[in-house]
């Protein structure tokens, strides 16, 4: 094309006048997804009863930094512990998780998650522990977290384990007409 010829031309020139010719390079990185984008992205993922897609997508963005955001291993902690799918339980590593984030300065969520993770793997008095932490640095004014991590401590106290609600799959209505 008369484009590329005057490309090569202007090079030649260049070359002749002995001036370094580069050409730019770029890179061009997919875009990955800010840390709202996929939690939106789980959320929906577990609204829908995709667990592992959900699994799969935090497990990415603990992989794909040097130091994971504690928030992204709590919330694997906390589906690891808590998934209503027996399948995708895993309480020793949500065990193992959490008190990653604990490291980090996860704080009450932390301790959320390894109370659940606890439970999971039948460590009643430390998820009873846990929680107890986990609501003493709850604020006063979350009124709605103090009382649901007040329901969760007496499930662990009463040595009973803590799920996520199924996921709310909608099915089709049936057919009323074959028309």
């Amino acid at each position: 094309t008369p484009l590329e010829l005057a490309s090569r031309r202007e090079r030649l020139e260049l070359y002749r006048n002995q001036r370094v010719y580069r050409l730019p390079i770029t890179v061009a990185e997919p875009p990955q997804p800010s840390a709202k984008e996929r939690v939106s992205r789980v959320e929906e993922m577990l609204r829908t009863g995709n667990y592992g897609g959900a699994m799969a997508l935090l497990e990415e963005a603990i992989r794909h930094t040097v130091t994971p955001p504690a928030s992204a291993l709590i919330a694997l902690a906390w589906l690891l512990a808590t998934c209503p799918d027996d399948a995708h339980r895993d309480g020793a590593r949500a065990v193992t998780l959490a008190r990653k984030a604990l490291a980090q300065g996860g704080g009450a969520g932390a301790r959320d998650a390894l109370a659940a993770a606890l439970a999971e793997t039948a460590d009643f008095p430390g998820a009873v522990e846990a929680a107890q932490l986990a609501l003493d640095l709850t604020s006063p004014d979350d009124t709605g977290e103090i009382t649901r991590r007040r329901t969760r401590l007496e499930h662990y106290r009463n040595a009973g384990v803590w799920r996520l609600p199924p996921a709310k799959v909608a099915t089709p209505a049936p057919r009323t007409s074959f028309r």
